[in-house]
């Protein structure tokens, strides 16, 4: 397995694929997500323009000459109730591995490159969300040393 830099004309078709079987598991967690082809089409702009941006990145994991992962980054900064020293940070837009590739060090390699881009970036924070319910995640995150420091709650008005 390698992790690489993501290349727009060789690996757009895959990761696509796999933001949108990521937005239809998190939908069936109950999530807001757009399940739509589109949708994932749509996330996979968004992760290039704030990577772009904001001075991020974007890496894909390929095992035998397929895309069985990917991690979407940018560079934020949050706001004046977090502590100087990390309010700049990584967060990760979105990170995915195929589900027949899970449970490999597949995404903890990915995190790898958050890592590796808050260091050479001078940053001592990483940021990521994680659906409600999608404990898999959740425990790779956590082995990954990340800590809960917020919950996100939403309302949908009728």
């Amino acid at each position: 397995m390698i992790i690489r830099p993501f290349k727009r004309e060789a690996d757009t078709d895959a990761v696509i694929a796999l933001l949108h079987a990521l937005n239809l598991h998190e939908a069936s967690l109950g999530a807001a997500r757009d399940e739509r082809h589109e949708g994932a089409v749509a996330c996979l702009e968004n992760d290039i323009h704030e990577a772009k941006h904001s001075g991020g990145e974007l890496h894909v994991a390929e095992e035998d000459g397929v895309v069985v992962g990917y991690i979407g980054m940018a560079i934020g900064k949050a706001g004046p109730f977090i502590p100087a020293d990390i309010r700049d940070h990584v967060h990760v837009e979105n990170l995915v591995v195929a589900e027949d590739y899970r449970q490999r060090g597949i995404g903890k390699a990915l995190l790898g490159k958050a890592e590796d881009l808050a260091r050479r970036r001078g940053l001592r924070s990483i940021t990521l969300g994680v659906v409600s319910g999608n404990t898999p995640a959740e425990e790779t995150y956590r082995r990954a040393g990340f800590k809960p420091s917020a919950i996100e709650m939403r309302r949908v008005l009728e």
